[in-house]
C-alpha cells in the first residue's frame, strides 16, 4: 500500500477513487476491525529511537503521524512496509483538503471546474489547497486571511449559503 504523504503524490484518478470508495463506506463496515492502527504526534518522536520503525511495523497495519516536520514522515514512509498518512505538517494537511472537495463533489457537479479563491495565511491549509489545486487539474488564486466583520461580514458567515462547518463532517469518511 502507498503512503498518503502529499496530494501531488497520486493521480487525479487515484484521488477520485478515494471518493468513490467514501461514497460507498458503509458496505466496509468492520474491515477494519481487528486491524492496529498507530497515531503518533511530534511529542512521541522528537528524538529517532533506534529500531522504532521496525517496531511500529510490526504491531500496526499503518501509521497515522501528525508531526510539523514532513521530512519525518517521508523517512518514516520510505523506511517501512506500511503505509504512513500525513494527518498534518507545517507543510500540508492532505487528508482535510481531501475532505473538503470530497464536501464540495457532494454539491457542486463541475466542483473541478471552479475557480477557487483561497482566504488565509500562508500555512499547511494554504498549501494543501495549492497541493491539491496541482493534483486535480482545477484553479487556484493566494488570498489574505479573512476575519469575522472585516473582510466578511457577519451576515456571510452565519447565512444559508455558508457552507464551512459543514466540510467537517465529511473528515471521518474520506480518511
Amino acid at each position: 500500500m502507498k503512503s498518503f504523504i502529499r496530494l501531488t503524490d497520486y493521480t487525479k484518478s487515484e484521488l477520485l477513487k478515494i471518493f468513490q470508495i467514501a461514497d460507498t463506506v458503509e458496505k466496509y463496515n468492520g474491515f477494519l476491525q481487528g486491524k492496529p492502527y498507530y497515531l503518533i504526534r511530534q511529542r512521541l518522536i522528537k528524538k529517532k529511537i533506534s529500531g522504532m520503525y521496525v517496531d511500529i511495523q510490526n504491531w500496526a497495519d499503518t501509521v497515522i503521524v501528525r508531526h510539523r516536520d514532513i521530512s519525518m514522515l517521508e523517512i518514516m514512509a520510505n523506511t517501512l512496509s506500511i503505509p504512513v498518512v500525513n494527518a498534518m505538517t507545517d507543510e500540508n494537511h492532505p487528508c482535510e483538503i481531501m475532505s473538503d472537495l470530497y464536501t464540495l463533489s457532494k454539491i457542486r457537479t463541475d466542483y473541478l471546474r471552479d475557480n477557487y479563491l483561497f482566504v488565509g495565511a500562508d500555512g499547511n491549509i494554504g498549501r494543501a489547497w495549492k497541493e491539491a489545486a496541482e493534483a486535480f487539474g482545477f484553479s487556484l488564486n493566494p488570498c489574505p486571511p479573512f476575519y469575522r466583520g472585516e473582510e466578511v461580514t457577519e451576515e456571510v458567515i452565519d447565512s444559508d449559503y455558508f457552507i464551512g462547518y459543514e466540510f467537517k463532517q465529511s473528515l471521518l469518511k474520506v480518511q
